[in-house]
């Protein structure tokens, strides 16, 4: 395996920003299977790729299918890094800026603005300290091409904690919406390895979760002053991943939320793990929804998937990423499974669970935000939403040289049926990551660890739904693989870089592939948060951000965000 350094060419203390724009695509395919990704026949000469302007790393492969309906484009409006804001010298954790982030108009001047966690930041004084850090940034301000500090609305500072671990503004933890009717977006941050105090004790892991006042914030009130709402969990629960806004589940006018604490014990079940739905309107617990067995984790992701049952309140979907059902008692843990609840009376509508062949863990992991919670999404036109499971630590089915499964944590997405909860689509990262023996393709050598320690694509580790690019009319699905590798410098499959993480978009109706954007080199973690975040710089195209939270721009580790204008032009036969 060759190693390309994170910054590929480009030294460490960079531009803040950068500012270049570059358009760049590859062909949609209007029908039928990609071919692997993973064989070397699937490597045509790119057009000008995203990482041509990810620090120099060289185009990347895409997949065509043979005959385009169209082109994909992204353009790079911008590339936000963080400022690692440490101060403890060589081997300190970056701040990793741009693990989340969403969008919102929080000063309503009508554009829309930028909502950046950056869950390692040292904003205590004490280098290591991690409390992390929210940055809410103008988005008019970013457009003129203001610097980050200079584009600063607020700032929103986690809380010490005994082990410098409290992750403020962590990934899915971030969400707005007007709880308090003012007319402004209020934020609600979770910061899941919270550390609580209790009679002056800390709790340790307990999880909290904080709603502040947006217009107050804006104001220049402190986040004491702008405080709303607070909730910590009990010890060792990790309460406030995820915490997402879910639309107005009971009907009263005000989006509610949605708060995970996978490691809670309800009812003496340890890790059985509990989802908390609050009302937005008062705060107050509408229902706890409690994991089966010990282990089970339940609470660890969220789905807003619109009424599926057309009783006129939307439903959701709560994922245990290590339940079993109730089958082992948690002992090992099981594949995972996600439950649909009824929005009306939270009862139990229907459980999914991975194919019978899938051992892995991690089904039901990931949280899929959607931008019209109440609507959800329908991918296969039957008028019902459909519902949307990531398993990053899937094996995908995929087999090595002794033809066992040796890719763990390869990942796969799933898709159902919202109508009959019947298997749509599945969609699978490429391989497990490996490093190359010197003088072998490394697609055909031997598996081995990545230099995170970690094996796989883990594919589906962050899931978002896109306004449709390819002109069907159904949106499409962007999926992440922070550990997926890319391509190298001269764009043969056995030239990688390990654990750069990629991102592909898909057709939402076809399955087909649309784009794929690579990482800018070893270790960056592309892929590791993506969403749709609408038409933010007001070309007339939806936008996408992606996270890459691990390069070295700012800082060692201190992270990225990409921020692109999606683009589709459909061929006029």
């Amino acid at each position: 395996m060759v190693r390309i350094p994170k910054l590929a060419g480009i030294s460490v203390g960079a531009a803040l920003f950068s500012a270049i724009t570059v358009i760049y695509g590859c062909n949609i395919a209007p029908t039928g299977e990609q071919t692997p990704a993973n064989s070397p026949a699937s490597m045509p000469s790119p057009a000008l790729s995203p990482t041509a302007t990810h620090g120099g790393h060289p185009p990347a492969a895409h997949e065509p299918s043979p005959q385009a309906a169209g082109s994909a484009a992204l353009v790079l409006v911008r590339r936000l890094d963080g400022i690692n804001q440490h101060e403890g010298g060589p081997g300190v954790v970056g701040e990793r800026f741009g693990i989340f982030a969403i969008s919102d108009d929080m000063d309503r001047d009508g554009v829309a603005d930028l909502i950046i966690g950056a869950p390692r930041a040292d904003v205590g004084g004490r280098p290591g300290s991690n409390e992390g850090m929210v940055n809410v940034l103008s988005g008019a301000a970013l457009l003129k091409g203001a610097q980050l500090k200079d584009a600063i609305l607020y700032q929103l500072k986690g809380e010490p904690t005994v082990d410098g671990t409290g992750e403020f503004g962590f990934r899915q933890s971030i969400a707005t919406a007007d709880f308090n009717r003012d007319g402004y977006p209020d934020l609600v941050v979770g910061a899941w390895l919270a550390d609580p105090l209790v009679a002056g004790v800390a709790q340790r892991d307990a999880g909290t979760v904080f709603v502040f006042n947006g217009a107050a914030l804006l104001r220049g009130a402190s986040q004491d002053s702008a405080l709303l709402y607070r909730l910590d969990g009990e010890p060792g629960s990790r309460l406030g991943r995820p915490a997402y806004t879910v639309g107005d589940i009971n009907r009263d006018g005000t989006p509610d939320i949605f708060v995970g604490a996978h490691r809670a014990s309800p009812k003496g079940i340890k890790n059985a793990g509990s989802g908390y739905l609050i009302s937005g309107a008062d705060f107050s617990i509408l229902h706890r929804f409690d994991g089966l067995a010990p282990n089970d984790f339940l609470g660890r992701s969220v789905m807003a998937i619109g009424d599926l049952n057309r009783d006129g309140y939307p439903d959701l979907a709560v994922g245990a990423s290590q339940g079993d059902g109730g089958q082992a008692g948690g002992i090992p843990p099981g594949p995972g499974y996600v439950n649909v609840y009824s929005g009306r009376d939270y009862s139990l509508m229907h459980r999914l669970a991975p194919p019978s062949d899938e051992p892995a863990g991690s089904f039901g992991q990931t949280s899929i935000y959607v931008s019209k919670p109440e609507e959800g999404v329908d991918f296969d036109g039957d008028g019902v939403p459909d519902v949307v499971v990531g398993s990053p630590e899937a094996r995908a089915g995929l087999r090595g040289p002794t033809g066992k499964e040796d890719f763990p944590r390869t990942g796969s997405v799933y898709v159902y049926s919202g109508a009959d909860f019947s298997l749509i689509r599945r969609f699978n990262g490429e391989r497990g990551s490996s490093l190359a023996v010197i003088g072998t393709p490394s697609h055909e050598s031997p598996q081995s660890s990545s230099p995170s320690g970690n094996v796989g694509d883990v594919f589906g580790d962050a899931v978002a739904i896109v306004p449709d690019m390819d002109g069907d009319g159904v949106p499409e699905i962007v999926v992440g693989a922070p550990r997926g590798d890319g391509m190298g410098a001269d764009n043969s499959y056995p030239v990688e870089l390990t654990d750069s993480g990629y991102a592909k978009i898909y057709s939402g109706r076809q399955g087909a592939l649309l784009l794929r954007i690579d990482g800018a080199g070893t270790g960056t973690n592309m892929g590791h948060h993506v969403l749709s975040v609408g038409d933010l710089d007001k070309d007339g195209s939806p936008d996408l951000l992606i996270g890459s939270d691990l390069t070295d721009y700012g800082g060692i580790d201190a992270g990225s965000l990409y921020w692109y204008s999606i683009r589709y032009t459909k061929v006029v036969e």
